[in-house]
């Protein structure tokens, strides 16, 4: 008998990879190679009237992969917005549509394309922004 199952090594978050407070709730997450583009998320959480300090943000490797929800729940945490990384790589096995809000467990996800592809697609800026103004009422 065999198993088609993909297992995955599930990595500790590196809380030297978190930047922020935890002051509205909110988790910004990106990959380690959208660093560059900084700047468009400083932006993002200017545009849902935030200041970079009340918020956390997690960068993590592409290929990393991290139980979220424990973290999430430990830590008080509502709102999640993903920049470039897939939800099973957060051991979530969900079914989703990128900038739409996803409910899981009294938390609301928001799964975009990568930080510097939606600063370069006007189309993908524009998704966003409908994805974030419905989930931080805006």
């Amino acid at each position: 008998m065999g198993f088609d199952h993909t297992l995955y090594i599930v990595d500790e978050i590196d809380r030297g990879n978190l930047q922020g407070s935890n002051q509205k709730g909110i988790l910004f997450v990106y990959a380690v190679d959208d660093k560059d583009h900084h700047d468009f998320l400083m932006k993002i959480i200017g545009a849902i009237n935030c200041e970079n300090s009340e918020v956390l943000q997690l960068t993590l490797k592409k290929n990393s992969n991290v139980s979220l929800i424990p973290f999430l729940k430990e830590n008080s945490i509502e709102k999640v917005v993903v920049f470039g990384i897939e939800p099973h790589r957060f051991c979530l096995n969900v079914e989703y549509s990128k900038y739409g809000i996803l409910h899981l467990d009294g938390i609301r996800f928001l799964i975009a394309d990568g930080l510097g592809r939606v600063g370069n697609e006007k189309d993908l800026k524009k998704h966003l922004w409908i994805g974030l103004k419905e989930m931080f009422g805006i």
